[in-house]
């Protein structure tokens, strides 16, 4: 039995003025992932009796995940990391927290999958974060400061809790301690925006070295462009 629950158009669109213009704001909609019938539902009520978003359709596994978000494209999945994901899927990638992830995201690429957590694995958390989860919400934090954080995340700024933050940033020091001093020094040069042959010229190497110690933090590291080298100097706090 589908656990969608889809629902039409609102008919009262949200709107704002401006300059006695009515503006149409974006709707602010969200996918319920999560194995349990009750909590599900006690999500829905939640988010809609606190105008937290409209919940467009709920999923019991992943599957149903991967096809609502493609179906709905909303603005907001919620999932329980904490609930036995891979029931009743025989493929392999939807078998794990982080390939659900990949699912949702592959069918509906601008949605923001928040992670709400009562007793989740820390690593696999900070795992799912890395995969590209987009913030987390402690279910035992109090009624307000859930709401707040969801407020937040329809605002575009990600909620960590503070002991999941912490575990991500001890992490990203544990990687970077593996840097030599001159790959340290490159990988900062590099997230400040310096080109290879500025680096040569303020470290007094070749463009070549510079280029071979590139390569060497990315293979580190595990990334593959610029822009995630930037991303990942300024999680671990190398700039601001």
């Amino acid at each position: 039995m589908s656990s969608s629950l889809a629902k039409p158009e609102s008919v009262y669109p949200a709107t704002g003025a401006l300059s006695g213009v009515e503006v149409s704001q974006p709707k602010r909609t969200v996918l319920i992932v999560e194995e349990r019938e009750l909590v599900r539902e006690a999500l829905r009520t939640l988010l809609e009796r606190h105008d937290r978003g409209e919940v467009v359709a709920m999923a019991s596994d992943t599957r149903e995940a991967a096809r609502y978000a493609g179906a709905h494209k909303p603005s907001v999945t919620l999932v329980y990391p904490d609930s036995p994901f891979g029931m009743g899927v025989d493929t392999a990638t939807h078998e794990t927290l982080m390939g659900m992830i990949r699912s949702i995201q592959e069918a509906a690429p601008e949605t923001k999958v928040v992670l709400i957590s009562e007793h989740g694995n820390l690593d696999e958390i900070c795992e799912a974060i890395q995969a590209g989860a987009y913030a987390v919400i402690d279910s035992r934090e109090p009624l307000e400061d859930v709401l707040r954080a969801l407020e937040a995340i329809f605002g575009g700024s990600p909620h960590m809790p503070s002991g999941i933050a912490y575990a991500l940033v001890r992490g990203e020091r544990e990687k970077i301690d593996e840097l030599t001093p001159r790959e340290l020094e490159v990988l900062t040069k590099v997230a400040y925006g310096h080109t290879n042959a500025v680096i040569a010229s303020e470290l007094h190497i070749s463009v070549r070295t510079v280029e071979s110690h590139r390569a060497s933090i990315q293979a580190r590291l595990g990334l593959d462009t610029r822009a995630e080298l930037v991303r990942y100097a300024l999680d671990a706090g190398l700039i601001r």
